[in-house]
């Protein structure tokens, strides 16, 4: 995934993901266009964010700092493997959903 942003954009960024990632980066003027606003492509939007916040107010923090060190724990403590069963197999039906729709909106 390659978001587009300035410094995310500029040729030594795009030359890279094409050495490393040829044909397979999905990007601004890259081989595989990125659709504008769609988080319902993005696993941090339509799950991580989600699922952490539960994690961070089941402690109920009471101040900023409580707020903000439970962020970091919860966050830092992420097991890979949970990660991976989710991003591989919904990122792919997410992907497959917007391919059927043409690029529409993907309701899930």
């Amino acid at each position: 995934m390659h978001d587009g942003a300035p410094s995310h954009y500029t040729c030594i960024v795009r030359n890279w993901f094409d050495n490393n990632f040829p044909s397979k980066w999905i990007g601004r003027r890259g081989p595989t266009s990125w659709p504008p606003r769609s988080p319902d492509l993005t696993p941090c939007d339509f799950f991580l964010w989600g699922w952490a916040k539960e994690e961070v107010y089941k402690t109920n923090p009471k101040t900023l700092i409580e707020l903000e060190a439970q962020i970091c724990t919860v966050l830092n403590n992420i097991p890979e493997e949970f990660l991976k069963n989710y991003s591989t197999n919904n990122v792919q039906v997410r992907l497959q959903k917007c391919i059927d729709n043409e690029g529409a909106y993907v309701e899930i």
